[in-house]
């Protein structure tokens, strides 16, 4: 909302450095650990993208469903309905009041969220929004949590987000090594305060 701050500026910058050789720039963020922050980055980081005249996306893949719920939006439908089959994808995507982000959530969980995520409809759904978009953010449950490893593996970069006084600690390290062992795509790390 205050597009001049510092924060806000971080995250115009963050955009720019995210590329991809294959359409649209596809980012996962995943944390250690519940309350880092990582939902608040995932929004800050699709509204920005929006607001620099990017087609850009949010899929909220997180069991938590954080940044579905702090958008306030009125779903139609989620991921689990298009992947499914149940609903169309332009009829479950939702635009955000405030920016020209569109956000597709998880109004419903599968019984398996690593087999879904990891599925060939997903990898279908992905790559119908490389084609389509500028940008694609996946905001995703914790790095150690096996349904968040498909959506890394599928993305052009992994943010791990950490608060500063999480840095030196044993959770961040385990993260790393579970994300680097499940192959996800280049790692960055995102410090929050």
């Amino acid at each position: 909302d205050q597009s001049a701050s510092p924060f806000a500026y971080r995250m115009a910058a963050l955009v720019r450095r995210l590329k991809s050789h294959d359409g649209a720039v596809v980012v996962t963020l995943t944390a250690a650990a519940a309350g880092e922050g990582k939902s608040a980055i995932a929004v800050s980081l699709a509204r920005a993208a929006a607001r620099m005249g990017r087609k850009v996306v949010l899929l909220d893949c997180d069991p938590a469903q954080t940044a579905g719920r702090a958008l306030r939006l009125a779903e139609r439908g989620g991921l689990y309905d298009v992947l499914t089959g149940a609903i169309p994808l332009n009829r479950v995507l939702t635009r955000d009041p405030r920016s020209e982000l569109f956000v597709l959530s998880m109004r419903r969980q599968p019984p398996n969220m690593s087999a879904m995520l990891g599925s060939a409809q997903m990898k279908k759904l992905i790559r119908l929004l490389r084609d389509n978009c500028d940008m694609v953010v996946v905001d995703c449950g914790e790095a150690g949590a096996p349904e968040t490893w498909p959506m890394a593996r599928l993305s052009d970069a992994t943010l791990l987000v950490s608060r500063r006084n999480g840095l030196n600690t044993p959770a961040l390290s385990r993260a790393a090594h579970l994300l680097g062992s499940a192959k996800a795509a280049t790692i960055n790390l995102i410090v929050t305060r």
